[in-house]
């Protein structure tokens, strides 16, 4: 049986073609998440599912699962950008120093289901390429506490809401500052002979007075958020 020759080149689409596509795709957060052969009918272009991968391709575009992140509004964006734009002039040593620790929560019976966009490669931090998850979805949740540093990292808890209640100050302090984080920090200050700042977030546990107050009596200094760049102690 003879093999079944091909017809001669594989079809392109034109410049011009493609251009409109790129520009239909890239629109905004809606036109991201929709389709291919959506965005090439949006486009007026009739044409196969795998020529419209290999174009998208070509054109460095492809279809990716979209990043999560929490809803941030415009203030808060802005906060975010000072505190690195502040602390531009930091040495390796600087940060060195710094105890780093956060929280991260996994919600038991979350339905999220998966989202594609189409983006280029180190887009997908983009705006229009992220899935925003409300913070006021209501679930019972795991949460995972941490620290990293320069020389190590360390798992720290496993917080079930369920078993533990909702994390307060005082249980913060109890079980994770005192029980995990000033050991930590301990031994990294050992290691430098010098203070090590410890970096929380703005949690409502972290910034009540109960904790502020526990850290002022276990001598625990914090890298401060915002515009103040002189370490608390």
């Amino acid at each position: 049986m003879n093999p079944v020759k091909r017809s001669g080149r594989p079809k392109m689409l034109t410049s011009p073609q493609r251009k409109r596509l790129i520009e239909w795709a890239t629109l905004d957060s809606s036109s991201r998440r929709l389709s291919l052969t959506e965005i090439a009918r949006q486009a007026g272009i009739q044409d196969s599912s795998k020529l419209l991968q290999r174009t998208f391709a070509q054109e460095g575009y492809h279809r990716r699962v979209a990043r999560q992140k929490p809803f941030l509004n415009a203030v808060s964006k802005g906060r975010r950008l000072e505190w690195p734009q502040l602390h531009a002039e930091w040495t390796i040593l600087d940060w060195a120093r710094v105890l780093w620790t956060d929280e991260s929560s996994f919600n038991i019976g979350d339905s999220q289901s998966t989202v594609l966009v189409t983006r280029w490669p180190g887009e997908e931090y983009l705006e229009d390429c992220l899935q925003v998850i409300p913070k006021f979805k209501k679930l019972r949740s795991l949460m995972d506490c941490g620290a990293i540093s320069a020389r190590e990292k360390k798992e720290v808890l496993i917080w079930d809401s369920k078993e533990g209640g909702r994390i307060t100050s005082k249980s913060y302090v109890q079980y994770i500052l005192i029980a995990y984080i000033s050991p930590i920090l301990e031994s990294e200050r050992w290691y430098y002979q010098s203070p090590v700042y410890l970096m929380e977030d703005n949690a409502p546990p972290h910034a009540a007075q109960h904790s502020e107050q526990a850290r002022s009596e276990h001598q625990i200094p914090t890298l401060p958020h915002g515009c103040q760049l002189t370490p608390r102690i």
